[in-house]
């Protein structure tokens, strides 16, 4: 399925900077860091939700650092996605409390060493 199929089906806007990501390399296991596959995150996800709905409404968790055991997670709920790196225990009712960052101007190392 392609990024735009994926988004009419799922109402959700997937940010140039990712989408173009996913299209030249795809989602996968790169060293520590994982991309998740986007038919694949909801059910992955929303077992952790008490608000299962707020996965593409508001939280597009997109990947992780196995490392660090950090998600990837991107607030979509607001024009211009902001990006946030946050504990694997984390439960999503705690997100907001994040710090939260300007996805498409965000320098952050991680994302740049696998291209991002």
């Amino acid at each position: 399925e392609s990024i735009a199929e994926f988004e009419r089906a799922n109402a959700v806007h997937v940010p140039p900077r990712l989408g173009s990501f996913l299209k030249s390399r795809g989602s996968g296991v790169y060293g520590t860091i994982e991309i998740h596959d986007l038919e694949e995150i909801y059910e992955r996800y929303a077992p952790f939700f008490d608000e299962p709905s707020e996965i593409f409404t508001k939280y597009l968790p997109f990947g992780c650092n196995n490392r660090s055991q950090e998600l990837w997670v991107l607030n979509v709920s607001e024009s211009g996605a902001r990006f946030a790196k946050i504990g694997h225990e984390t439960v999503p009712d705690d997100w907001p409390e994040e710090e939260w960052e300007a996805f498409g101007s965000c320098q952050d190392s991680e994302l740049a060493v696998v291209g991002i």
